[in-house]
């Protein structure tokens, strides 16, 4: 479990920096809400999957609950992964 864990992390953050290096213009406002909200859901859902009494959930549940509390639909949470 402490292998996906870090599994999941290191591909977050090489994620992270992948777009702060493929990033020339500046980001709008949406974009960088977008963005915090993204981070912020990763966290919650790498959070709750470390959890023992959680950690036969998916993963994608818990970073999809976060996005629709946040207001996302489920088309707008498929773009953020293409």
């Amino acid at each position: 479990m402490m292998k996906r864990r870090l599994v999941l992390v290191a591909a977050a953050l090489a994620a992270v920096g992948l777009m702060a290096g493929c990033s020339f213009r500046p980001l709008s406002p949406e974009e960088k809400i977008r963005r915090l909200d993204r981070s912020e859901c990763e966290a919650d859902a790498n959070a709750m999957i470390g959890s023992r009494f959680y950690n036969e959930l998916a993963w994608d549940w818990y970073f999809e609950r976060c996005m629709k509390q946040k207001g996302y639909t489920p088309e707008q949470i498929r773009e953020m992964w293409r």
